[in-house]
């Protein structure tokens, strides 16, 4: 379609001239005609830059599919990874329990029972990623409700009459943070449940999660109970497993952390801002 009107225009105007030379045309009609050669010129421009646009449109909706069709098939193999990594977790688990099942030594065997707690934690995050819209991120709340949800369940703690209230906001953190703030609140909450209510006390252990206005975070673990004792500062930073760990994620994540002994424990972690970023690649 483009030569022809290119082209036609052009023998409109030759014929014009080859007729008007003969006489037979008027010298204003081909002013008239050539005033139609120099619209159909300017269609033909239009319709030109029309075609390139039209042809780059394509290709750049082609591309846009195949990007999406990429992104489609990365989170199709996420989720079959994590799908993958969270039954191999629940595999490591239910192996580290029978063997707390065979050792007669009270120490011994909660050490594995703890050991295995720290493997759920790490199996929550993938079983939540399952359902996560974002394959790479999860909901605070979302994540800290079902995480206290089952270290309850684990430790019996309705059954004492223990509460475990979560407040967090909406925000999304990605899987490696989500990682640290699971394994650093299972840390916290079980070792509140192991210590804060002796003799049978009741109680409530507070978790709250909220975002600071310089983007960073801010997570307290609290709870109304007996206290720092020397047995339950064992589990807390500085000393034993438990303790070990909850310090070396707080560094990892670039955080500080403040112990307070004050009518119960409360322990207030603060979050750098990029805590909730996704590492850049190749990042340690």
């Amino acid at each position: 379609l483009f030569p022809i009107v290119l082209i036609a225009p052009f023998l409109l105007c030759l014929i014009a001239l080859i007729v008007t030379e003969g006489g037979l045309l008027s010298s204003n009609f081909r002013l008239s005609l050539l005033a139609i050669v120099m619209m159909s010129l300017l269609a033909a421009t239009v319709l030109r830059n029309a075609m390139i646009e039209n042809a780059t449109e394509r290709k750049l909706i082609a591309a846009m599919d195949d990007l999406r069709r990429a992104v489609d098939d990365r989170d199709l193999l996420l989720r079959e990874l994590y799908h993958r990594v969270k039954n191999n977790l629940q595999q490591i688990n239910a192996l580290v329990m029978m063997e707390a099942g065979k050792v007669s030594d009270e120490s011994a065997r909660n050490s594995f029972k703890a050991t295995a707690a720290r493997i759920h934690a790490l199996g929550t995050v993938h079983r939540l990623l399952l359902s996560s819209p974002a394959p790479s991120r999860l909901k605070v709340h979302d994540f800290l409700e079902e995480l206290c949800r089952n270290i309850a369940g684990s430790q019996g703690a309705a059954e004492r009459g223990i509460s475990i209230e979560v407040r967090a906001s909406d925000d999304l953190i990605h899987i490696d943070s989500a990682v640290i703030l699971g394994l650093i609140v299972n840390e916290l909450v079980t070792n509140a449940l192991k210590h804060a209510f002796p003799n049978g006390e009741s109680g409530n252990i507070s978790v709250l999660y909220t975002a600071r206005s310089d983007g960073g975070a801010r997570l307290c673990v609290s709870d109304n109970g007996a206290g720092m004792t020397a047995e339950s500062a064992d589990s807390l930073p500085g000393s034993g497993v438990g303790g070990r760990i909850v310090a070396g994620f707080v560094r990892q994540a670039g955080g500080e952390m403040s112990v307070e002994n004050d009518q119960g424990a409360r322990i207030m972690i603060n979050l750098p801002p990029d805590f909730k970023k996704e590492p850049e690649t190749g990042a340690s």
